[in-house]
């Protein structure tokens, strides 16, 4: 029996979730599919452009992405907080932008006084639209009505593109949400279609690696401005690039914020922990943890021995809830149930309280 989404996605606070959605029949997302001869890799732009489209319109944080060849893996955060912060009027343009019928819908929409009056003079129709643009379900409808729609034109086909629903599973604190996050950007090292994150296409890995060496090569290029050296014409243009490639990752959530729910990593060591860790599942290794990764996972107590375990295989691990075990217990006597599937893997991931600092 389906499980409602309700039952799934708390949308009345602001919460973690590991979503995945896949397509269905013999449809391929992105990359070349060999059963129809076809090469599909622009498609890797659209959802990129997509994804940061409505970043900028709904009350969603993304901390993690992929875009694989038959599937696309997220970790948003719902932020219903902010939404109710927003004005009447800031709901109305929000939502009439993501309701846009222009034919690109990636360019600014400036919609016209009349149209937001119409949904202002409307209260209840503003706490409506005012719930959605925090709803990870509305979010995930627009993003893969549209992907649909674009995908089936270019094939000129008809009916489903994507599987019925999207899964999900919420992510209770943050041990669980750096872990879903290195799975989601290790999907291509996982799949062997890269060597390294910076190798992976279409990832948030590579995505902040390449934001990083972005903001590098610009402050390369100012300390020279500053000790009065002239850029030649070459080195103004490569300052440009690298200005755009800085911002890069800009749809995503910094890890460097001081007011990052992550708390306990930067982009950094975020990175760090996320290349060892792909090292490890790539080359089948289990050996002793390194001096400067070993405090990391120290301080997101989890148990250190099973930590590339758990990450490799998080997919097939984790169901509704990832937490603690007490806390799952917590949660099913909620939901009238005896237990969650996936609390064995929950009290191998985490180290026990009192092994904890």
């Amino acid at each position: 029996m389906t499980t409602p989404r309700r039952e799934l996605i708390d949308e009345s606070v602001p919460g973690f979730y590991n979503i995945t959605t896949r397509c269905v029949r013999r449809a391929f997302l992105c990359g070349w599919d060999a059963y129809s001869g076809t090469d599909y890799e622009h498609r890797r732009a659209w959802i990129r452009e997509r994804l940061r489209f409505l970043i900028g319109a709904f009350a969603i944080d993304l901390f993690s992405y992929s875009v694989m060849s038959n599937h696309l893996h997220l970790v948003p955060r719902n932020r219903p907080d902010l939404a109710k912060a927003w004005s009447d009027e800031e709901v109305a343009r929000r939502w009439l932008r993501v309701v846009s019928t222009q034919p690109d819908a990636h360019l600014k929409v400036d919609p016209s006084d009349e149209d937001i009056k119409a949904i202002t003079d409307d209260p209840r129709r503003v706490a409506v639209l005012r719930k959605r643009l925090s709803s990870i379900s509305c979010f995930m409808a627009k993003l893969n009505e549209y992907i649909s729609r674009r995908a089936n034109g270019e094939e000129d086909r008809k009916g489903r593109f994507w599987e019925g629903r999207f899964t999900s599973s919420r992510l209770a604190d943050e041990a669980a949400v750096v872990a879903c996050m290195i799975y989601v950007d290790l999907n291509p090292v996982r799949a062997k279609m890269a060597e390294s994150l910076e190798d992976s296409d279409q990832t948030s890995a590579q995505d902040r690696l390449l934001s990083e060496q972005g903001r590098r090569r610009v402050r390369e290029y100012n300390r020279r401005k500053r000790q009065g050296e002239a850029l030649t014409e070459r080195q103004e243009a490569l300052m440009a690039t690298a200005r755009a490639q800085a911002k890069r990752a800009g749809f995503l959530v910094s890890l460097n914020s001081p007011d990052s729910p992550l708390s306990r990593l930067s982009e950094a060591r975020y990175l760090e922990l996320a290349d060892w860790t792909g090292r490890q599942v790539r080359e089948g290794k289990r050996g002793a943890i390194p001096e400067h990764i070993l405090p990391i996972l120290e301080s997101l107590e989890v148990n250190t021995q099973s930590w590339v375990k758990t990450v490799e295989r998080y997919g097939s691990l984790f169901h509704r809830l990832v937490a603690r075990a007490e806390d799952m217990a917590k949660a099913a006597r909620a939901r009238g149930r005896r237990w969650f599937r996936g609390v064995a893997a929950c009290r191998e991931f985490y180290a026990n309280k009192s092994q904890v600092g």
